[in-house]
């Protein structure tokens, strides 16, 4: 999985645009961890069924 380095702001941003580029940032990194979050889940649940189904 590839990770992203600490973002890189543009000096000439206006405040607002820094604040929204700041949310979507912060958005992006939420899901990032939701998505390492299922992951992980529909690996415990494949190991799960892997263990079920050799019985």
């Amino acid at each position: 999985m590839k990770k992203r380095g600490t973002p890189t702001f543009k000096n000439d941003l206006t405040p607002q645009q820094r604040e929204r580029q700041q949310a979507v940032f912060a958005k992006e990194r939420r899901q990032e961890e939701k998505n390492r979050k299922t992951g992980e889940i529909l690996d415990a649940a494949a190991a799960v069924l892997k263990i079920l189904t050799d019985v």
